[in-house]
């Protein structure tokens, strides 16, 4: 499989556990061949100054996505939801969504849905 994917000059896309970064002045074209994890920096949670439970969960989602280790990270996932609910239980629909997503598999779809939560 090929993504074709258009940068702007100095913007990163994050591929596995790397970070590519456009040097040129000029738009770049970057094709990735291969089964590789693959997150534009849109849809990437830099760390902020102050990481809320919120912005720790997305970090961690992008962490699975990206590196594709199973194991104790998702049950980290677990236990940061645990805290999460406790502090913001309004937010329940959307962390059983997420859970759903990572026992499916779907580690993509999580990362995009993280980011809808607020």
């Amino acid at each position: 499989m090929t993504l074709k994917i258009t940068l702007k000059p100095g913007e990163p896309v994050f591929v596995g556990e790397a970070v590519l970064r456009v040097v040129s002045s000029s738009t770049s074209v970057l094709l990735i061949e291969g089964n590789s994890p693959v997150l534009r920096a849109e849809d990437f949670l830099f760390t902020p100054a102050f990481a809320s439970p919120v912005d720790t969960m997305r970090m961690l989602l992008q962490k699975l996505y990206l590196s594709r280790h199973g194991g104790s990270p998702i049950d980290e996932f677990r236990k940061l939801s645990q805290e999460i609910l406790g502090q913001q239980p309004t937010l329940a629909p959307f962390v059983e969504k997420l859970d759903r997503l990572l026992r499916e598999g779907q580690l993509y779809r999580a990362v995009k849905e993280a980011k809808n939560i607020a």
